[in-house]
């Protein structure tokens, strides 16, 4: 294998180690946008893997994702960070913080990062309580009374000064925001982690956390952005490589052509020598000499067509066969008598006074006796 091959397959291994785990399926309940997977499923979700998933359940009328705490009761789900490894939930009944209230993720897979402990109030509506850093809790108030919960008032101030009735004590989960706070304000979320045991074949190997799970998904993403750059340019330099390589053969393949072509002329080819031709004439029976006047004179018969009734002689056609012009009427010609061709009177004297033979049938004239 050569050196390009082996780098491309260690490209596309090291790839496929990125994307080796298994892909288990998101899903969806009705219209919503939320995407459900590992380590959550959809109650009527069919599980592929073996993993520990926590079950969902879909509101389909409401396209509403609901999840359900053993010791608290049912939440609408309205986001999932599968990075960051957090829960966002709310009460269907727009009250939190009354759920909040003995509430508790024991059995539960979740967990709130931070928790503060506070003590609950119904006070009479008197805007001086709310000038110590407390904050009306307002599903839980009305137009007479107002629930507060505070950290740090002691009891014995509310009571005796306010008239606040102390209603219980509870751990209550908040946001970063609040632990500074000695007062409570009404929360609508409620944010919590997961601590479920990774499934190796959604999320890596089989005892690694969940909490390590977000960090291995970026790292597969930097992964993969990495390993773009090193296959273009193994890509490249191989197709560099094949284009050289191709080259070569084509130039070697065309050099050894070449000196076949060479070696196969030099054996087969004579060396081209020069002849010298002599060319003879032909020799002739008759002599080219014309003949005198005299001789074209009694060698030939002189006609006027259509003067005295005279026609062309048969085996003549109506064409001088020098000049190649048709004769016409009262036009003069000169029959040669030894073989009876005619032509333009003028024509056939001048061929005679160059030639002894017919222009025809090259019948010699040369022995015509005066």
């Amino acid at each position: 294998m050569g050196l390009c091959s082996k780098l491309l397959l260690l490209t596309f291994l090291s790839i496929s180690v990125i994307h080796g785990g298994a892909h288990c399926p998101s899903s969806y309940c009705g219209k919503s946008t939320l995407s459900i997977h590992y380590p959550f499923r959809l109650d009527n979700q069919i599980s592929t893997t073996d993993c520990a998933y926590v079950n969902l359940t879909c509101n389909m009328t409401q396209s509403t994702t609901i999840v359900n705490l053993e010791n608290s009761g049912d939440f609408y789900v309205q986001n999932i960070d599968y990075i960051e490894r957090y829960i966002q939930l709310s009460d269907p009944g727009n009250c939190l913080t009354r759920r909040l209230m003995n509430f508790s993720l024991a059995s539960s897979p979740f967990k709130a990062e931070n928790v503060n402990n506070y003590a609950f109030y119904i006070c009479p509506l008197d805007p001086q309580v709310l000038s110590h850093h407390v904050y009306p809790i307002g599903c839980l108030s009305n137009t007479t009374n107002i629930t507060i919960a505070t950290r740090q008032l002691p009891r014995e101030f509310l009571e005796g000064t306010y008239g606040c009735r102390h209603i219980g004590t509870w751990q209550i989960p908040v946001t970063p925001d609040q632990l500074d706070y000695d007062g409570y304000y009404d929360e609508v979320f409620l944010f919590l982690t997961w601590d479920v045991v990774a499934c190796k074949e959604c999320e890596g190997s089989g005892d690694q956390k969940s909490d390590e799970s977000g960090a291995k998904s970026l790292t597969k993403i930097v992964a993969m952005a990495s390993s773009l750059p090193v296959l273009i340019i193994t890509a490249f330099s191989c197709f560099s490589v094949f284009c050289l390589h191709l080259l070569r053969m084509i130039r070697e393949k065309y050099e050894a052509d070449s000196a076949s072509a060479a070696a196969a002329t030099s054996t087969t080819t004579p060396t081209p020598q020069t002849t010298m031709v002599t060319i003879m004439p032909l020799p002739s029976t008759t002599s080219n000499t014309g003949l005198d006047e005299s001789k074209i004179m009694a060698c030939t018969e002189i006609i006027v067509l259509s003067d005295s009734g005279e026609t062309i002689p048969s085996g003549n056609n109506n064409t001088c066969s020098i000049c190649l012009e048709n004769y016409c009427e009262k036009e003069t010609i000169r029959i040669i008598s030894k073989c009876g061709h005619c032509f333009h009177a003028t024509c056939i004297q001048q061929w005679l006074g160059k030639n002894s033979t017919c222009p025809v049938c090259r019948t010699s004239l040369s022995d015509v006796v005066l």
